[in-house]
């Protein structure tokens, strides 16, 4: 019998629809620094997980949305990517035995390069509509532990402030949502709330009953691998890694100078790009 994930899908979706939001509100404020476009596949080369949750959507309408001959070509690239992937994992792994700092780690592999399986020839997105949440918000300023990073390949200036999306909220929220699937799968394995799944892997994966812990030998052997399962809790907290990413202001919390003006409208110390006081911190369903 197959799986019904559609209350937690739909749930996901008005997720998706709330950081779409977001994105476009920063796009509105400020304006050129925001410089994402069709055919700029920069991010698209990034190496980041997705969440649970996220793996099982996109497998779900991946396997809805496409067939045949580009059906396969997405398989065959997502192959190719899982290859690079576990190779980069095994040696990350080894890196943290051998007693090296986790940040140096996250810190090299966000400068490693595989291209998306999601990616096209012609380096548009296959399925873009159903592109995972750290790509739709990679061209705008993003809150990590209280630094604020962005696209290299944007027009933002690295130490001054400008409106920043809350990461760690949108994970989260994500993982609240992981939690509800344990939960309505009723199975043993509870760190799968925080499991992350490298995208190739989500799009090659057969998630049923057996996968998800109705039959356990499997997920046991999962939970062996480093790679498949590695390190739940910790990649929870992780940074989104990206190619060419650069550091900007230090993100405070609390309201933009104190002024309670969120979108900095109309404040006299607005400027190009955002305030020129503290950045905004803007949360999921803020104002």
């Amino acid at each position: 019998m197959a799986l019904d994930f559609s209350d937690i899908f739909a749930k996901y979706e008005k997720l998706v629809a709330s950081v779409d939001g977001v994105f476009q509100r920063v796009r509105e404020q400020c304006g050129d620094a925001v410089t994402c476009r069709p055919g700029c596949s920069d991010c698209c080369n990034a190496v980041f997980d997705l969440s649970i949750v996220e793996a099982l959507y996109i497998n779900h309408k991946f396997n809805q949305t496409l067939q045949g001959l580009e059906r396969q070509a997405v398989l065959d690239r997502a192959d190719e990517a899982e290859r690079k992937q576990i190779k980069l994992a095994k040696k990350a792994f080894k890196r943290s035995e051998s007693g090296v700092q986790a940040e140096e780690i996250l810190e090299d592999v966000a400068k490693k390069r595989i291209r998306c399986p999601m990616l096209g020839p012609d380096d548009t997105c296959v399925l873009y509509d159903i592109r995972p949440i750290t790509c739709r918000l990679y061209g705008i300023p993003l809150a990590i532990g209280g630094q604020a990073h962005t696209c290299g390949m944007s027009g933002f200036e690295p130490g001054k402030p400008y409106p920043t999306v809350n990461m760690e909220r949108i994970q989260d929220a994500l993982v609240e949502l992981g939690q509800e699937l344990v939960d309505s799968l009723n199975t043993k394995f509870k760190a799968m709330a925080t499991m992350h799944v490298p995208l190739a892997t989500a799009l090659m994966t057969k998630f049923d009953e057996e996968y998800l812990g109705k039959d356990t030998a499997v997920v046991e052997a999962m939970h062996a691998d480093p790679f498949a399962m590695a390190q739940a809790g910790e990649q929870a907290e992780a940074k989104p890694a990206a190619s060419g990413i650069k550091p900007m202001a230090e993100a405070q919390d609390g309201d933009c100078s104190g002024c309670e003006k969120s979108d900095c409208t109309g404040c006299a110390s607005s400027g190009p790009g955002g305030c020129k006081g503290s950045p905004t911190i803007i949360e999921l369903g803020g104002k």
